[in-house]
């Protein structure tokens, strides 16, 4: 069981946690993890998830894929009923040791049309260069 808090600390909520990690032949890696997690009365949470991600080398260099779903239910805003299903895809690979880049996608589906989000994601990650 994992009990966390909002970044104000204004409620506490029971999860459960389930996270498997497999080493494959020929250098693969991989990585499932669940969560499932208590309802809690007005207030938008996690209720379940699932997430992978498969790691390799690719040309020398480590490249990795992953997804994910989770489910959001609880929330209410102008007593509107808010729940929130989001799916996303990402591969990241490393180019130099410095230089890692990453392109995805995320998609959100939510019963408040103002949350849905349907975008791609992309990301530079340039780590420091020791001399």
């Amino acid at each position: 069981m994992y009990d966390r808090a909002d970044h104000d600390g204004k409620y506490i909520s029971n999860s459960v946690i389930l996270i498997w990690c497999n080493s494959i032949q020929f250098g693969l890696f991989s990585e499932i993890s669940a969560t499932l997690g208590e309802p809690l009365e007005n207030t938008l949470v996690t209720r379940k998830s699932l997430s992978g991600s498969l790691r390799m080398q690719a040309w020398g260099k480590p490249l990795m894929t992953s997804a994910g779903y989770s489910a959001a239910k609880g929330g209410k805003l102008f007593g509107v009923d808010w729940d929130e299903k989001t799916t996303s895809f990402n591969v990241t690979y490393q180019l130099f040791s410095s230089v890692t880049l990453g392109v995805g996608y995320t998609i959100t589906d939510s019963t408040i049309d103002y949350y849905d989000v349907s975008e791609p994601n992309f990301k530079l990650r340039l780590t420091a260069i020791e001399l």
